[in-house]
């Protein structure tokens, strides 16, 4: 059975918000913190927090308490994605090696926020995730 979503105008505005993003980021190892390379696929939207490298991300919102702390010897980093969302449902992030525990919140600005604590040392390892999220963006269609 299928639904008319012409006839349920609710769920035609759900389905319209509802969003899957699905992208690439690459972290480049070096010993000095503030000397590591990132590479997002969407450059402009995505923000990594390792450390030595924060400000970009605080730059579009300070979330430096919102976040463990950045250390590349443990892996601990944070993404940033500049998209404003209402429920953030949900976020899986697949490491080219190793493990990765991630953690998915809503900024105080709106935005979607992911700490990440990896098995990797970012100071020896180059590190690239394949992030997918679903979230209901509060962007206007």
């Amino acid at each position: 059975m299928s639904i008319d979503f012409r006839k349920k105008s609710e769920l035609q505005d759900h389905q319209l918000k509802q969003t899957r993003l699905v992208f690439e980021v690459t972290i480049t190892a070096n010993a000095t913190p503030a000397s590591k390379t990132h590479t997002v696929e969407i450059p402009g939207a995505v923000y990594l927090r390792t450390q030595g490298k924060t400000a970009e991300a605080d730059a579009v919102e300070d979330v430096s308490g919102s976040v463990t702390a950045a250390a590349d010897a443990t892996g601990i980093f944070a993404l940033l994605v500049d998209e404003k969302a209402s429920k953030f449902h949900k976020a899986t992030v697949t490491p080219s090696a190793g493990t990765i525990t991630v953690t998915k919140s809503i900024t105080s600005g709106g935005r979607l926020l992911l700490d990440m604590d990896s098995n990797q040392d970012l100071s020896t390892t180059n590190l690239t995730l394949i992030v997918e999220l679903e979230y209901k963006s509060t962007n206007s269609n």
